[in-house]
This record gives structure tokens, sequence and C-alpha cells, in this order.
């Protein structure tokens, strides 16, 4: 499988259609949903993965904090919009520090 691939003056690629088809199927080849699957795996159980929250959420839930008027159910209406925040008040509620005495 011969790859045809040219640097134009200005240092970029070119790859003709024919070219990026066999490059497509080689990276597909490459790939394998069932390392990926392993890989994911491996990085949850090791607790390598970092869910982002998204900022505009993090501030109207500080927003609703400080409000005095605001009630749990604001907060929750708030919190249950994004996985992130919610994972993570979930882990700090199982925190030992904040499980409380048997």
């Amino acid at each position: 499988m011969s790859k045809s691939v040219f640097t134009l003056s200005d240092g970029a690629a070119f790859v003709p259609e024919s070219s990026k088809e066999a490059l497509e199927q080689e990276a597909a080849e490459k790939f394998s949903i069932n390392d990926f699957v392993k890989e994911l795996g491996e990085d949850l159980v090791a607790n390598r993965l970092a869910l982002p929250t998204l900022p505009a959420l993090s501030i109207e839930a500080l927003l609703v904090i400080n409000d005095v008027d605001s009630s749990a159910k604001d907060l929750t209406k708030v919190i249950e919009k994004d996985t992130a925040i919610t994972a993570r008040l979930i882990r700090y509620a199982n925190c030992p520090l904040y499980r409380g005495r048997d």
C-alpha cells in the first residue's frame, strides 16, 4: 500500500484522495475498540479521569448558595444539570470526614 504525501512550498502536506482513504483505513485498523474500553476501565478504576465542571453552572450554584431566599430545591435544580458537580458532591458526602459516626 503506497502512500503519496507531497510537501508544498509553504510546508503544508498534500495527500491525494486515494492516499487519504488508505491513511484513514490504516488508522481505523490501528484503533481497537476493545483496547479503548480496557484502557478506559483502567483509568476509571485508578481515578485518572476528571470530569470538567461547566463554569456557568458553577457560578449559578454559587449565586444560589449565597442567596438567602433560595432553598435546597433551588440548589438541586442547578446541581443536577452538571454530572461533574454531582459526582464531586457524592464523593465528598461519602468521605469519612463527612460520613458521621455509626
